[in-house]
């Protein structure tokens, strides 16, 4: 029989599992080895706390980072857009128009806001002209069209007003580059600057208000470059009565009467002797014409037969006068038809009556007399074709369009003289212009006051 040890050593065998020959070879621990093995258990811990501690630095790092990167991403785009959204400015003189300029200072638009700046705008190369343009540039172009459309008188006092909402820098340059353009010229005009917000800068246009700049630069691409394609057809005759004054187109008519009276009068003289020279070929016994007897009919068809020396010189005396007049009212009379239409132009309207007329000249006494007083200006070589159009409100935009664009011309015509005349003197210095605001600011007490003096 096994003994009780024996017994205990087999049951503890069957129970517990073979101890694998890497546990077996395990060295048995002793209190020095314990020890040794805190240590490696306290330094593998602290390495932990260590790693843990770099790793939480580490995403901290990274998280302050990547915040940093979000919050530039952000305001970027905000710290970017105050140097490229540009600057929308206000030119005024009379003609008002509104300018939007971009990051790059260049003009991506220009608008009309009042009657007279239509008169610059309707000039479509005009308004090519200044697209692109850097925004300096573009508005001494405005300004230098305004001046030789009469707009700007340089021989007194006048001023330009530019405003703007946006960059300030398109303000500051704009502003420089018109005064130095007078101060070029030999011509002082007050330039006034003045920064605006969205608000005001509508209110001034005469835009419908926006809340922001973004939307006041969408406003102003959205609109058409004439201040009449704003409003409808029926507002026509308001409008073009803005830019085309009757009154200005009857003092015309009056010009043209006074300055050709003596030549509409010896107009009429000289046709009636037209008119007695053609009677004498065609009552002559030697004219070889049998029903048709004129002077013209027998040039034309009786040249090659020989006259004789009195009827010869008839016909010599008729083609002098006509060359004369030809020469002298710009009007060749080619049959006796156009020379009674020339006569009954005359009759129709003779000197006594005229001078009647230019005793109390108003438009609606010319309108009522305009169909004679034009046959009166063109038998003495006036052409009055382009004003009888302007009298005429026009129906659609083309007309409109049409006659402004003649009305510009006329101006152009007009005001020549005086533009050319500008420009001849020395080039003034910046000095003598500061010297000539102060001027004006001590007389008026600001330059605002002074604006408002010349536009009463």
């Amino acid at each position: 029989m096994k003994s009780w040890k024996k017994r205990w050593k087999d049951e503890l065998e069957t129970m517990l599992p073979a101890l694998s020959e890497e546990v077996r070879s395990e060295p048995i621990l002793s209190s020095q080895t314990a020890n040794q093995k805190q240590e490696k258990k306290s330094l593998f811990s602290r390495f932990q706390s260590w790693l843990a501690l770099r790793k939480k630095r580490f995403y901290a790092g990274v998280a302050c980072c990547a915040a940093a990167v979000i919050a530039l991403c952000v305001a970027l785009p905000f710290a970017l857009s105050t140097s490229d959204a540009g600057a929308a400015l206000i030119v005024e003189i009379n003609p008002r128009a509104v300018f939007s300029v971009d990051g790059d200072g260049k003009v991506t638009a220009v608008v009309a806001t009042n009657a007279d700046a239509d008169v610059i705008l309707s000039d479509r190369a005009r308004v090519e002209e200044m697209q692109g343009e850097s925004v300096e540039r573009a508005v001494q172009v405005f300004v230098d069209y305004a001046a030789k459309l009469g707009y700007l008188d340089l021989s007194s006092q006048t001023a330009v007003r530019v405003s703007a909402c946006g960059d300030e820098t398109a303000l500051t340059k704009t502003g420089e580059t018109i005064e130095n353009y007078f101060l070029d010229k030999g011509v002082l005009v007050a330039v006034l600057t003045e920064d605006l917000t969205t608000d005001a800068f509508c209110e001034r246009a005469g835009l419908a208000e926006v809340e922001t700049f973004e939307a006041l630069t969408e406003t102003i691409h959205e609109l058409p470059c004439l201040y009449s394609e704003w409003e409808t057809t029926e507002r026509f005759d308001e409008i073009y009565g803005q830019i085309v004054s009757l009154d200005g187109i009857a003092c015309v008519y009056e010009r043209f009467l006074r300055d050709n009276l003596a030549k509409i009068e010896q107009g009429a003289l000289d046709v009636l002797r037209l008119i007695e020279y053609n009677n004498a070929i065609e009552s002559s016994e030697d004219n070889p014409g049998f029903l048709l007897k004129d002077y013209w009919h027998i040039r034309e068809n009786y040249d090659n037969v020989t006259f004789t020396e009195t009827f010869a010189a008839q016909m010599q005396t008729m083609d002098n006068a006509l060359a004369d007049y030809e020469r002298t009212y710009g009007t060749r009379i080619e049959n006796v038809v156009a020379l009674l239409t020339v006569a009954n132009g005359y009759s129709g309207f003779p000197t006594a009556e005229i001078v009647a007329l230019l005793e109390n000249f108003t438009f609606e006494k010319m309108f009522s007399r305009l169909v004679d007083i034009t046959v009166v200006l063109n038998n003495v070589g006036v052409d009055t074709s382009v004003w009888e159009a302007l009298c005429k409100i026009p129906d659609t935009i083309e007309e409109y369009v049409q006659n402004v664009q003649s009305y510009a011309l006329l101006r152009l015509e007009r005001f020549k003289p005086n533009y050319e005349s500008w420009g001849t003197g020395e080039a003034l210095s910046q000095q003598a212009y500061s010297d000539y605001i102060d001027t004006l600011i001590e007389q008026y007490g600001s330059l605002e006051a002074y604006w408002n003096n010349l536009h009463e």
